[in-house]
């Protein structure tokens, strides 16, 4: 059986696990395996994936254009392996969501060359997500969005729902029309538009049919047309204005009121350099139903409440785990402001004043 395998990219918070739970919420699609790689010690996404048969999902960790890359390769094979061995449910196609930070190039080669996969699996193609609010800046700042974008069989727009005032849209039209200079081949969709995004149309993309073997050509040459400036977010963490990652975990239910106070004060002080935000958070005027958080610089999504802790939370961590992807100083200065309000003695008005304290203390990115 040649599966197809879909590649999800796109920049931090665009919203890949969102379009990637909607997937799997098709009775149709159950029967998908899925690889995550995520940027940081400790897996988060995988959690937050509804309807997903845990024996389908295998998760990476890390830069996936960097040694990684072999790390995915090994998952995709081994869930292969034991499907075919009836180890695990059957598995008649399969998604690999990359970490926000990555350059896709490397797994899209892989794909085409690794002697594994061949007469087994097969490149459906790569679906580029792009925030309508926040893309032309990411562009401008990050290298690995521009490669994500040249890489890209079909662009989906999202979050077009918050650019709904005339100089947005504007705003939008205008990225749109980079994203069509960046990479013509590629149709763009808006992913709240109904009908773009069914996945028999995503599985169906099959860019290696074309004639003109376009997707291929464009694939080969990523390496060499895209510079790897990634490698500062995992090797130059001293450097203030390089891109870290960090995962606080709680032992305990979070002081409501210090937790919310925390958020909008770090939001508000370094809000354009949280590149994402992320968690699972138990608080104490609901302990038992955590609320899953979402943030990309200053857009903080509302907080959903789950109706229970997922399965996979062991119960020592019931305060739950936050994922920070940012700039170094702004990083620093988060786990600074957890680390006072999370002290019980002390009172939200107190908490505030030492964390302001640290935060006009501490030199800015500019000065350091």
């Amino acid at each position: 059986m040649n599966r197809p395998i879909l590649v999800l990219t796109g920049f931090l918070g665009v919203g890949k696990t969102t379009l990637l739970t909607k997937i799997l919420a098709d009775p149709a699609y159950r029967d998908t395996a899925v690889v995550i790689n995520e940027f940081g010690e400790i897996p988060l996404d995988h959690t937050l994936i509804a309807n997903a048969d845990e024996s389908l999902i295998e998760t990476t960790a890390g830069c996936l254009c960097c040694t990684v890359q072999g790390d995915v390769r090994d998952a995709l094979v081994r869930l292969l392996d034991q499907a075919d061995a009836g180890a695990i449910p059957p598995i008649k196609r399969m998604v690999i969501e990359t970490t926000g930070l990555a350059d896709p190039g490397p797994v899209l080669r892989t794909l085409l060359d690794e002697p594994r996969l061949i007469g087994r699996a097969r490149l459906a193609g790569a679906v580029t997500l792009v925030d309508a609010v926040l893309g032309e800046a990411t562009l401008d700042a990050h290298s690995e969005a521009r490669a994500q974008v040249s890489a890209a069989d079909l662009m989906v727009l999202t979050k077009t729902d918050l650019a709904s005032d005339p100089v947005s849209r504007r705003d939008v039209e205008r990225l749109r029309a980079r994203l069509t200079t960046m990479n013509s081949g590629a149709e763009i969709v808006d992913a709240a538009a109904p009908g773009e995004l069914a996945p028999a149309r995503l599985f169906g993309l099959d860019p290696l049919s074309q004639s003109d073997g376009a997707a291929l050509n464009r694939w080969a040459s990523l390496s060499q047309a895209v510079p790897h400036a990634h490698h500062h977010h995992t090797h130059l963490e001293e450097d203030p204005a390089a891109i870290t990652a960090r995962c606080l975990t709680f032992p305990d239910p979070l002081d409501a009121r210090l937790f919310w106070i925390a958020l909008e004060l770090l939001r508000a002080a370094h809000g354009s350099d949280l590149l994402r935000v992320k968690g699972v958070i138990g608080l104490d005027d609901a302990p038992e139903r955590p609320i899953v958080l979402h943030g990309v610089q200053h857009v903080f999504a509302p907080p959903l409440r789950l109706e229970a802790w997922p399965g996979s939370f062991p119960a020592i961590e019931r305060g739950g785990r936050l994922v920070i992807i940012a700039q170094q100083a702004a990083l620093t200065a988060m786990v600074e402001a957890f680390a006072a309000f999370e002290a019980a003695a002390e009172s939200p008005e107190a908490a505030t004043r030492r964390f302001m304290l640290r935060r006009s203390d501490a030199p800015s990115p500019s000065q350091a």
